[in-house]
């Protein structure tokens, strides 16, 4: 008997180390999409970029370097991907996602989506300003201002 108590105490233990762990955000989530088949992106206030390789089911906070709200992301292929946001903020990824960089575009303009269709892409933002990117997201330039 005491071996049973033993085995079913030890059980339980395994099975709770196994259990996800949660945790209390700084932010609040704004947006999310799906990359391929299993990557997931959400990104919300204070710079909060998550990062899900297993569709979703578990989350990683990854550091993006600003405080500004992110709102919009996608991706050219499966390893270059731009995220934008509050105040100009455009962040950049050639890895997949794994890290990112304050990319050197600037504009003061709150920055609300992006889109790629291949290395093409267009951020919208304040005011109706429109930029154009057709590397990928590593350059651009306005478009037009509606």
């Amino acid at each position: 008997m005491k071996i049973l108590l033993l085995l079913f105490i030890f059980s339980l233990s395994i099975a709770s180390s196994q259990q996800p762990e949660w945790y209390r955000l700084d932010a609040d989530l704004l947006h999310c999409t799906f990359v391929g088949n299993t990557s997931a992106y959400s990104l919300g206030t204070n710079g909060c970029l998550l990062r899900s390789v297993d569709k979703g089911a578990s989350w990683r906070q990854i550091p993006t370097g600003v405080q500004t709200s992110l709102r919009g992301i996608a991706f050219a292929d499966s390893l270059h991907g731009t995220a934008v946001g509050d105040l100009g903020t455009i962040l950049v990824t050639n890895d997949g996602g794994i890290s990112w960089k304050v990319h050197s575009f600037t504009t003061p303009y709150n920055l609300h989506a992006v889109s790629f269709k291949g290395k093409y892409g267009i951020i919208v933002g304040d005011y109706g300003h429109i930029f154009q990117s057709d590397d990928g997201g590593n350059h651009g330039r306005t478009l037009m201002q509606v």
